[in-house]
């Protein structure tokens, strides 16, 4: 049953607990409200797929109950579960999959989790989880994958702490401390590491400089100190490297040069000295990725070295002369508060504290007033002239702040306090500013705010703070200019009583705060540049009249809400500049005169609704416009000529999914400045015009899903600094153009699901390419060795394709491919012994070609590989069952006779006797056994034939058959036959509609 991706509400009706044999239930995308019945946790036992993600579910998770031991797959993240996690689940010896993700569920991750043996995926990322990951967890010998992040567990990680089998570990965002244990690395397969933001402390631990399958490692945000180890230069594979944000000394070592796949790298904010490198990956770094460590030098950062070198404060090992310039040594930190002036102290300068903006004293002449600003923020900002910084950590919070009774400015942002706070800030009466965001604070804030009627500022977003608030609460707050109460669990209340506000907002945000209509003080704003009311239960039509009253709006988001219609825009013209209405139950067309009412618009986003109709032509207005969204609707017809040559600003354009048509990229099309266009899933038909050839900007193009027709045009190959073509599932013909070699950077093509032929030439050339999808189309010949020019490639789909010929042995040079697919094509000879070169491998698929020999015993070798299929070749000896291949069953070696061995309960003593294993015997020639192969083998010529293979593939004939099971089917009408000489044709008659070609 799957009615996922719609806006059913309510409760998830009882009687559901009927359904007793119901397998898979997919509700996701949809508004469902409540807890979840008990007749429903109990009655469908035979559930082994569920899927509740995206929506508003609510109370306890997996209720002791709770009845679903047949579980594999358990999605129930994004929605709003609380309170500890039960035991309902800890039966489900089944569950290979189970996320749980974004709730609001609290407690200690419980120990049952290690029963789940099978478990594959666990994903409990941004909840409220406390304590320390349980070593139970060690059970899970499966477990690929682990997301705890963005939760609040803590202390030091055990050294009994041991995922042999993990391949991604995040565990970011969380207060985790000591010193990064060596368990984290036991896993020879591990990929990611996530460790950012916590407080791990010490240094980089050298053993995981022997983590060679590890391509992302991400340690920003902690305390590490030390040096960056050189072995990091053994992280052969690694991607991304984020070390900043710590503590780390001394050079940058020149043997990390060698990381050829190094794309993201980030070292800023630290205390590292010297040059940075520049050759290898290292080129295309720039200053953002060093900055805040005022000892590096070199070009990338434009800052001589020579410069440096002579400086006495530059070398982080060397120390200056023992005289007075040695003071210099606290310059660049973050210290603060007045500067001392007895003693030696006397004869020093500003000279001497320079970087440290949070000082203050007669001797860098700068006052520190008893007008006090306290920071706490991760991102601090200079105070005010007059004012000076503490750090909290040099107060005792829990008395301290309630006698500073001349503070203005309070800024606790992006901490994690989960303690209620509010009570001291009774007599802070003079706060002007007042940020709390970003923490874990609970409780109900009202009573406290309503004192503070000094406050210009205040923004008490993304915490835990729940219950009624009333906005008259604000009534006496003259000063007020900015207001955030976004993302808490709040309820903003519309009050049935009239008030008039005494202050004039600039800012208001009330995203995420249960508002079931817009609140009446908004009337009496005149002064509002912006407006947040994203993610609430608003109904009703789009408030054209906040831009009536507010003419100095800039920006109004009303995301994810249910409103329906745009009856009329204001009369005159407006200054808004950014507009998002996405994510709502917006239809009908929209007004015609949008673009002349609102002419200054830079982004514009209206995706995810119903609207109808033309796009209006009057959006040709929009001079300014960069980014539009009007994709997941229903316009229609063709794209106007004003909107294609006036909106020549735009560099994101995404109009996909909707049913629009007509000619693709038109001559006269002027979007020269596009740096991403999406109009897949739409219905443009025709051949490819050379109207876009000229947007030399272009990274990101997807037209795939349409009805295109007619050549890849050659003017692509233009288009220089293209990363990313998709252009699958259209009727495009002929050959790739030789001019796309011309695209430099292009990481992805997807040509797949076309009608291109012919063989592909050796100039064909892509050395950027990461992923290229060629399936499904009528290439044949050779597979080229220019696919494999590219050393970073990492997936090669060439499946259904009519490539012939031995697969060639470069591919076993290809050391980064993950993913191989030649399923479906006319390869023959044996599997190369090299593909145990192929050390990344995850998934490869040799399928429904004509292989014959052995399987390699060496590909047991292959420690990543988790999709292995080799069914329906003329493979024949023992299956390996050692490594990954202990995993694999029959269904992966399906199809081949010869084949023997535990895993395919076949003994081979019994097929090496047989004599219709080998290739050169044959079976007695019984009317039986020629019927099972001519049906077996015209089968699959006349489904290539008709063209209609992709069709049983994808299930749009009526069910998802394969090959083997559409022949399966044909030898059961066979056997129910009385006449043998017809029995293909009679077959295929019945199946196929009659839909035969006469000749066979």
């Amino acid at each position: 049953m799957n009615m996922s991706e719609n806006s059913f509400e309510g409760n998830i009706p009882s009687s559901m607990g009927e359904m007793k044999t119901l397998d898979l239930l997919d509700l996701s995308g949809n508004k469902f409200s409540g807890e979840l019945p008990t007749q429903f946790l109990t009655g469908c036992f035979s559930l082994s797929l569920l899927s509740l993600s995206n929506n508003k579910l609510q109370g306890t998770i997996f209720p002791k109950y709770m009845n679903l031991t047949n579980l594999e797959w358990l999605l129930l993240d994004n929605n709003n579960f609380s309170g500890k996690i039960e035991d309902g689940l800890s039966e489900a010896k089944l569950l290979y999959f189970l996320d749980i993700s974004n709730n609001m569920l609290s407690g200690h991750i419980p120990d049952w989790i290690g029963n789940l043996s099978g478990l594959n995926n666990l994903l409990m990322s941004n909840n409220f989880l406390e304590g320390n990951i349980p070593v139970q967890l060690n059970k899970c010998r499966d477990l690929r994958m682990l997301d705890v992040s963005k939760n609040r567990l803590l202390g030091s990680m055990t050294s009994s702490f041991n995922l042999s089998s993990a391949h991604h570990l995040y565990l970011h965002n969380n207060q985790f401390n000591g010193k990064i244990p060596s368990a984290l690395l036991k896993s020879s397969q591990l990929i990611t590491l996530d460790l950012r933001y916590n407080n791990f402390s010490g240094s980089i631990p050298h053993w995981i400089n022997e983590s060679s399958s590890l391509r992302i490692l991400l340690l920003r945000g902690n305390n590490l100190e030390g040096a960056i180890p050189r072995g990091f230069s053994n992280l052969s594979m690694i991607e991304s490297l984020d070390l900043s944000h710590n503590k780390l000394s001394g050079q940058i070592p020149s043997q990390l040069t060698e990381l050829h796949f190094l794309s993201n790298f980030n070292l800023s904010y630290n205390n590292l000295s010297g040059p940075t490198p520049n050759a290898g990956q290292f080129a295309n770094f720039d200053e953002s990725n060093y900055r805040g460590n005022p000892g590096l030098c070199g070009p990338t950062i434009d800052k001589n070295c020579t410069d440096v070198l002579d400086s006495p404060t530059t070398e982080f090992g060397n120390r200056a002369e023992e005289d007075e310039s040695a003071v210099d040594m606290v310059s660049y930190n973050n210290l603060f508060g007045p500067i001392p002036s007895t003693g030696q102290f006397a004869t020093f300068d500003e000279t001497n504290y320079k970087g440290n903006p949070d000082l203050c004293g007669p001797t860098i002449k700068k006052s520190c007033s008893s007008k006090l600003a306290v920071s706490l923020a991760t991102s601090s900002g200079e105070a005010e002239e007059g004012e000076y910084a503490i750090d909290m950590a040099a107060l005792e919070w829990s008395f301290g702040v309630s006698y500073v009774m001349n503070l203005v400015e309070l800024d606790l942002s992006w901490n994690n306090f989960d303690g209620h706070i509010t009570h001291c800030l009774n007599n802070l009466t003079n706060l002007k500013v007042l940020d709390l965001s970003f923490n874990r604070l609970p409780g109900n804030f009202s009573s406290v705010i309503a004192n503070l009627t000094s406050l210009e500022y205040l923004s008490l977003s993304d915490n835990i703070f729940k219950g009624p608030f009333s906005l008259s609460l604000l009534a006496n707050h003259s000063k007020l200019q900015v207001l955030h109460l976004s993302n808490n669990l709040i309820q903003v209340q519309n009050e049935s009583f009239p008030w008039l506000p005494t202050f004039q907002l600039k800012a208001l945000y009330l995203s995420n705060c249960s508002i079931l209509a817009i609140p009446n003080f908004p009337l009496y704003q005149y002064n509002l540049r912006l407006i947040d009311l994203s993610h609430n239960k608003l109904v009703g039509n789009f408030p054209a009249w906040l831009l009536e009253n507010n003419t100095k709006l800039e920006i109004l988001y009303l995301k994810n809400n249910s409103l329906s219609r745009i009856p009329q825009l204001p009369k005159s013209k407006q200054n808004l500049l950014h507009l998002d209405i996405s994510n709502n139950k917006f239809s009908g067309e929209l007004p015609s005169n949008i673009g002349k009412i609102l002419p200054k618009l830079f982004s514009m986003n209206m995706s995810e609704n119903s609207f109808e109709g033309n796009i209006p032509s009057s959006m040709g207005e929009m001079k300014t416009l960069n980014v539009l969204d009007f994709s997941g609707n229903k316009f229609s017809g063709e794209l106007p000529t004003q909107f294609l040559t006036g909106c020549f600003s735009l560099s994101l354009m995404s109009l996909s999914n909707n049913k629009l048509q007509g000619t693709i990229f038109p001559k006269y099309m002027n979007l020269t400045n596009l740096g991403q266009l999406q109009l897949d899933n739409n219905n443009f038909s025709g051949k490819i015009e050379d109207g876009l050839s000229e947007a030399k900007f272009l990274y990101f193009l997807d037209i795939s899903n349409n009805l295109l027709s007619g050549h890849i045009p050659d003017w692509i190959g233009n288009l220089s600094g293209l990363n990313i073509l998709l252009m699958s599932n259209n009727f495009l013909e002929g050959n790739i153009p030789v001019q796309l070699n011309k695209c430099r950077y292009l990481q992805t093509l997807d040509v797949s699901k076309n009608r291109l032929l012919g063989s592909m030439t050796s100039s064909f050339n892509l050395s950027s390419a990461h992923h290229l999808y060629l399936h499904n189309n009528q290439f044949n010949g050779k597979i080229p060795s220019a696919l494999l020019k590219s050393s970073q490639l990492i997936t090669l789909d060439l499946r259904y394709n009519n490539f012939s010929g031995s697969i060639p042995h470069w591919i076993n040079e290809s050391s980064s491919l993950r993913i191989l697919l030649l399923r479906g094509n006319n390869l023959e000879g044996s599997i190369p012994l090299g593909f145990s070169n192929l050390s990344m491998i995850e998934s490869l698929d040799l399928s429904y070609n004509k292989l014959s020999g052995q399987i390699p015993s060496q590909l047991t070798k292959l420690n990543f590989l988790s999709n292995f299929n080799v069914s329906n070749n003329n493979l024949s000896g023992p299956t390996p069952n050692a490594g990954e291949f202990a995993n694999f069953d029959e269904r992966n070696y399906g199809g081949n006779p010869g084949l023997c061995g535990p895993t395919i309960h076949k003994n081979c003593t019994n097929v090496l006797d047989s004599p219709t294993t080998g290739s050169s015997n044959r079976a007695e020639e019984d009317e039986s056994a020629v019927d099972m192969k001519a049906v077996f083998h015209l089968s699959l010529i006349i489904l290539s034939a008709l063209d209609i293979s992709e069709n049983l593939l994808s299930g749009s004939m009526g069910s998802s058959l394969d090959f083997t099971s559409a022949a399966s089917l044909l030898v059961e009408k066979c056997s129910q036959s009385a006449n043998s000489k017809c029995i293909v044709q009679k077959a295929l008659q019945e199946h196929l509609q009659g839909h035969v070609p006469d000749e066979l």
